[in-house]
């Protein structure tokens, strides 16, 4: 009897303790980033002389320690992103990626990459290491975040 009231402890422990998620990244959703310099300035507009140039960005996702790019040329949008045209209040372009997964690389080309992490658990969306969105405290649907480069 001792035994089984150990066991039935040990089950209800486990099965309670199980971390659900806070927010759900779906394959086909959407984080938008925008980009600018020190002074604010949008490096997504083709106008700036430091633009970063969406002809040399790919997107790579992480499995399992390996980089695969992400590109289908069946689809609108075989890079897995997108830019979106004054987005933030009509001040910002910003860069629009969908086909989520939990790691993932951003290549600028010539040499420059930044890693973006998903963390469905913590509902948090971290650019280099830093957490640049957060459900809880900026509890946008869509994330939207401001990357200064």
């Amino acid at each position: 009897m001792k035994k089984l009231l150990i066991l039935i402890t040990f089950i209800l422990f486990t099965v309670g303790c199980k971390k659900e998620k806070i927010f759900e990244f779906q394959n086909d959703f959407l984080a938008q980033f925008s980009f600018v310099d020190e002074n604010g300035a949008d490096l997504l507009n083709p106008s700036h002389p430091n633009t970063l140039n969406f002809d040399f960005m790919y997107l790579y996702k992480l499995e399992n320690g390996e980089k695969k790019v992400i590109y289908n040329n069946h689809l609108a949008n075989p890079k897995g992103m997108i830019i979106i045209h004054n987005s933030i209040y009509g001040k910002h372009n910003t860069l629009g990626i969908f086909n989520i997964s939990k790691e993932m690389i951003l290549d600028f080309g010539s040499n420059q990459s930044d890693t973006l992490t998903f963390d469905e658990y913590n509902g948090t969306i971290t650019y280099n290491g830093e957490v640049v969105w957060d459900f809880e405290k900026d509890g946008s649907r869509v994330p939207i975040a401001t990357i200064v480069k």
